[in-house]
């Protein structure tokens, strides 16, 4: 593929990153500025996180700024520009204190983002990508680091190896059907869960339900539960129904 080609692709995607057709008040101008700005946080992040420090008086739009920071930090922490795509387990394997570094600064990044506008990452497809996508990798490097920092996790990030959800053998739902619905959850338990447990609940009327039972210590199958801190229950129904109640005492 050649490298107009390459651009080009990468320029559709940051354009529904930026998403600066909702935003009226940005002229062509600026979001050519902006559009260059991310492909280099995508392409070459070190020369990215330098725009966008030159960037901070002239553009006065901070989210974007902080979202093409964490886009860089990202990329930094799985080791780009060396590494263009790469897996999870791959950038895991042989990360370093720098890039681990970069991962929890993106991490931070988000916070800050959350800290003036709590939707400004969520309902735009890319930017909530790209936070599973940082949040992932630091959840993996350090187990219950994103819910410190952010107040809120997924089990999405319990996902990676070493997995910290464990399903009942007795499950009767097709999880692997629903997990797409599983990722896309947010809670906020007020105590740090460091693993959860899937059971069947009772059906319902829009399906099955899987109920996850949340504890505050690490859990693996066989454990005695009873020794274990519940802190809460997540119920998921299979139309993508959920709710998360927190134990009485918590």
């Amino acid at each position: 593929m050649a490298d107009d080609e390459k651009t080009s692709e990468t320029s559709d995607t940051l354009k529904e990153l930026l998403d600066l057709e909702a935003n009226e008040t940005y002229d062509a101008q600026f979001a050519a500025l902006m559009e260059d700005l991310f492909i280099k946080c995508e392409v070459y992040p070190e020369v990215g996180l330098a725009l966008v420090e030159s960037h901070v008086e002239a553009a006065g739009e901070q989210n974007l700024l902080r979202l093409a920071r964490m886009l860089a930090f990202k990329q930094l922490a799985i080791g780009a520009p060396d590494v263009k795509k790469t897996t999870l387990r791959k950038v895991l394997e042989t990360i370093d204190e720098r890039q681990k570094q970069f991962a929890f600064k993106g991490v931070n990044e988000i916070l800050a983002i959350e800290r003036i506008d709590q939707d400004y990452l969520r309902g735009n497809p890319r930017r909530e990508k790209l936070v599973d996508e940082m949040c992932l990798i630091m959840e993996s490097l350090h187990p219950t680091l994103v819910q410190a920092t952010l107040g809120w996790t997924k089990l999405y990030y319990w996902r990676s190896e070493p997995s910290r959800i464990y399903l009942s053998a007795k499950l009767t739902v097709d999880h692997e059907r629903i997990a797409s619905k599983i990722d896309a959850i947010r809670f906020c338990p007020k105590k740090i869960a460091r693993s959860a447990f899937g059971f069947d609940s009772t059906e319902t009327a829009h399906g099955k339900a899987v109920f996850y039972k949340m504890f505050r210590q690490f859990a693996k199958p066989g454990d005695d539960l009873s020794d274990k801190e519940p802190i809460g229950e997540l119920t998921l129904v299979e139309n993508g129904d959920w709710e998360f109640r927190p134990d009485d005492d918590e």
